[in-house]
């Protein structure tokens, strides 16, 4: 009987059976001819790590998780010092919230491979997602140490130093990152985060259009450009950031009372009709939220309710419960 395998290359017609085709072959996304050479290697050669690695590689694409870490523990014990299987491995593992076992995988990588930077920089990740910031740190700045314009370990930086609070810190990863690659929205956003929080609006929105200009429908990028342009006092432009937010993420009941406020903010202005026509849209675009039925019908000077819907209450005294006594 055929194996399945062969008869895939047969009717490919590939003639040339190695490790380059088979990679090509994956990168390509041909994931079952790239499984058929690797399988037919591995006939031939049954301690051809590279083969075993590739197998898991194709089996990550299929979401087989079980079936790639069996193949990169395999890669690992016919190469020891494979580099980027004990990343793999422990990258599974994480996929698999495995984190203790994604730990030591990497552990026992850095072992064999001290050298080798992904290692350090996914132990940075699974260490912060333990919990373990401090450790994170050490593990994002090991990885900058043996390839320094590394900038998915200055970008994960800047988020653990803001997460503990050390906004300075953080301030200067992002702004590193973002200098080698101004095309990384992520980056640009959480910078232009930061100087929201310190009322630098200016930059914080040169830094949120450079995000949008990359990822036009950049969520945090819209809300946050948005919360930015309600202290400026440009209530429109802030409207409309936040309606295509909401668009996104129509269940972010924050947004939807920022977006409130700036509709409130434009009649304060004197800008009524475009109140009114913000409120109609707001009330259109999500006629079952309770936040934007209340709210809009008192900008547009409608009746509200005798009594506020319950949901409105409810998410109402959420908002702002940390002040109440």
């Amino acid at each position: 009987m055929t194996k399945t395998s062969d008869l895939l290359l047969q009717q490919s017609g590939i003639q040339t059976l190695d490790l380059p085709v088979a990679f090509d072959l994956l990168g390509k996304g041909e994931l079952d001819l790239a499984a058929a050479v690797f399988t037919k290697l591995l006939q031939s050669q049954p301690r051809l790590a590279e083969a075993q690695f590739g197998l898991g590689q194709v089996a990550v694409r299929r979401n087989q998780l079980k079936d790639a870490a069996q193949h990169f523990s395999r890669a690992i014990q016919l190469k020891p010092g494979m580099a980027d299987a004990y990343a793999s491995l422990g990258n599974v593992f994480q996929a698999m919230e495995r984190f203790k076992q994604a730990a030591d995988t990497y552990s026992k990588g850095l072992a064999a491979v001290p050298d080798f930077a992904p290692l350090h920089f996914n132990m940075g990740i699974c260490l912060r997602r333990m919990g373990n910031h401090d450790a994170g740190i050490t593990a994002f700045k090991n990885t900058l140490a043996l390839q320094p314009d590394h900038v998915l370990a200055m970008f994960s930086l800047g988020n653990a130093y803001r997460d503990k609070g050390e906004t300075a810190e953080a301030q200067r990863y992002y702004e590193e990152a973002v200098r080698i690659r101004p095309d990384y929205a992520d980056a640009q956003c959480n910078l232009g985060g930061l100087y929201l929080v310190q009322e630098e609006h200016a930059k914080a929105l040169v830094c949120f259009d450079a995000a949008l200009r990359q990822i036009p429908q950049h969520f945090f990028a819209l809300k946050n450009r948005s919360l930015s342009l309600f202290k400026l006092g440009r209530f429109a432009e802030g409207a409309e950031n936040a309606m295509t937010a909401l668009k996104r993420q129509p269940e972010d009941m924050m947004l939807h009372y920022h977006l409130g406020e700036m509709i409130y903010g434009l009649t304060r202005a004197g800008e009524a009709e475009t109140a009114k026509r913000f409120a109609k849209l707001w009330t259109d675009a999500f006629p079952n939220n309770p936040v934007a039925q209340h709210m809009a019908a008192a900008a547009m000077g409608e009746s509200t309710p005798a009594r506020a819907d319950d949901t409105y209450v409810r998410e109402t005294f959420d908002r702002f419960s940390g002040d109440f006594e």
